[in-house]
């Protein structure tokens, strides 16, 4: 029995340095789907993972054999394998970042107060419309009128729900309403 050494370093997502006995390579790609370079050639890998249920074809246009290379005419090898890897690869690789980057902050909350009642009911609107503050800030009032109560601020960036709308005030929160903003000071 031989005596193996191998050794795989994680340069960084997706990318892999392979040391082994024979020689140094590189893999390029997530796992089921891979490139692997190295100076016994460029090789395409695919599998599903944990089953044991893989395919590896040499893909740089070079024979397995250990004779001198004699160029084959008349026949060319399909790219499809190799466009296989590098989509698979692509893909996983925008999912991983997808999943590894960091959620977006969350919207300051409002301090909640007794809104007043109006005199005039609001319209509903459906409570998946929500709006963000396009300008420094904006005041959260307590009924839809400048001159009723200011509530606190909104700063720019804030996400809300809009609960309804009166004229050209929207009634906004976050699980519940908890002020009235002008429509004019926000974006979609």
């Amino acid at each position: 029995m031989g005596l193996r050494f191998r050794r795989t370093v994680k340069l960084f997502p997706g990318v892999r340095l392979n040391l082994s006995r024979s020689g140094v390579s590189t893999t390029v790609g997530v796992r089921g789907a891979s490139v692997t370079v190295g100076k016994k050639g460029t090789y395409a890998n695919v599998g599903v993972p944990g089953s044991g249920v893989s395919y590896r074809t040499r893909i740089d246009g070079e024979t397995e054999t250990a004779e001198p290379h004699v160029p084959v005419s008349g026949r060319k090898r399909s790219p499809f394998p190799l466009i296989l890897v590098l989509a698979l690869a692509g893909g996983g690789v925008l999912a991983y970042q997808a999943l590894t980057s960091p959620a977006s902050k969350p919207a300051t909350p409002v301090a909640a107060a007794p809104v007043a009642p109006v005199a005039a009911a609001p319209v509903a609107k459906p409570a998946a419309e929500s709006v963000t503050i396009a300008k420094r800030s904006t005041a959260v009032r307590a009924a839809p009128s400048r001159k009723s109560e200011k509530l606190g601020t909104a700063k720019q960036g804030d996400r809300f729900t809009v609960f309804s709308r009166q004229g050209v005030w929207l009634e906004v929160g976050h699980d519940r309403p908890e002020g009235w903003i002008a429509a004019s000071a926000t974006r979609p």
